[in-house]
């Protein structure tokens, strides 16, 4: 096997050992929580056709977003560009021309990582984080009519800082 391909699994297992059922949620030492989600509806039964994934957070966690990541010559790439829409795109499963763009898994042979702090103030995504407040995320795999059955979903409810941090 060549050492590209055995780096790839071994990657791959890693990324799953991590992120085994989708996302994960660490503490730190100052309260702080990450949470970890894998996009890939093969690792992610809420990425799946016609499944949404909610997320509830709270204002000053952290987020990171992975792509899957694929062997070179596996036929069975995933690329796809997700989006921050409105609810009305997110309940229609269409996504508008003026929608943002919030992270391209379009290299599925390369490792990717979002990463994000929900916070009002955004340095990383072109999104202010308000409490109380629903956040739609969308793809669609590349080459896929746009449909509530092929739209892989996320939504996030953020929550007011948490009293401990």
């Amino acid at each position: 096997m060549p050492l590209l391909k055995v780096n790839r699994m071994i990657f791959s297992l890693f990324t799953c050992y991590l992120l085994f059922d989708g996302v994960r949620s660490k503490r730190f030492n100052s309260g702080t929580i990450t949470h970890e989600v894998m996009w890939d509806p093969r690792e992610n039964e809420g990425f799946t056709s016609g499944n949404e994934y909610p997320v509830e957070v709270h204002m000053r966690d952290y987020m990171n977003i992975y792509c899957p990541q694929f062997d070179a010559d596996d036929e069975d790439q995933l690329s796809f560009i997700i989006y921050n829409v409105i609810e009305q795109s997110y309940n229609s499963c269409l996504i508008e021309e003026n929608e943002t763009v919030i992270f391209k898994c379009d290299t599925p042979s390369s490792s990717r990582k979002l990463a994000f702090r929900f916070q009002k103030r955004q340095k990383t995504l072109d999104v202010l984080f308000q409490p109380n407040q629903d956040y739609y995320f969308m793809a669609f795999k590349k080459g896929v009519v746009q449909a509530c059955e092929t739209a892989m979903k996320m939504t996030i409810h953020v929550l007011p800082k948490n009293k401990s941090k």
